[in-house]
């Protein structure tokens, strides 16, 4: 079809194949796109001051696990990547798993997640003084 149809399948957006299979690429390697830094990417000022990178992820979450998102969150620990989990027992919940954790019922979940970005919005604050 020329592109990954999220929509009919379920998963989200549609998304342009080169999209698409970078991404798979990304999400099925260790180092991540780590190997494509100075080829298709261009090398990161991890010296440059931004604000913290808050990388959340459900501890149930079984399409893209937490140790997965932690190895990724190291690789930006540098330039302010913080690695941070949501656990479904925290929560009196069974189950958070990927994009259920932003369904209804995880109410209190999204307010977590909006504390974190409010103090992300902070740290910008602080960064851009």
């Amino acid at each position: 079809m020329g592109y990954l149809p999220g929509k009919s399948l379920g998963f989200g957006s549609d998304l342009p194949a080169g999209v698409y299979w970078q991404w798979r690429r990304w999400c099925t390697r260790r180092d991540f796109f780590a190997s494509d830094i100075g080829s298709a990417l261009p090398r990161p000022d991890y010296k440059r001051p931004l604000p913290q990178l808050r990388i959340c992820v459900a501890k149930d979450d079984v399409v893209v696990p937490a140790s997965g998102v932690q190895r990724y969150a190291e690789l930006l620990r540098d330039c302010g990547g913080c690695f941070v989990t949501f656990d479904p027992a925290d929560y009196d919940h069974r189950f958070l798993g990927h994009i259920e954790l932003l369904g209804a019922g995880n109410e209190a979940v999204w307010s977590d997640l909006l504390v974190l970005s409010e103090t992300a919005i902070n740290d910008i604050d602080v960064v851009n003084a």
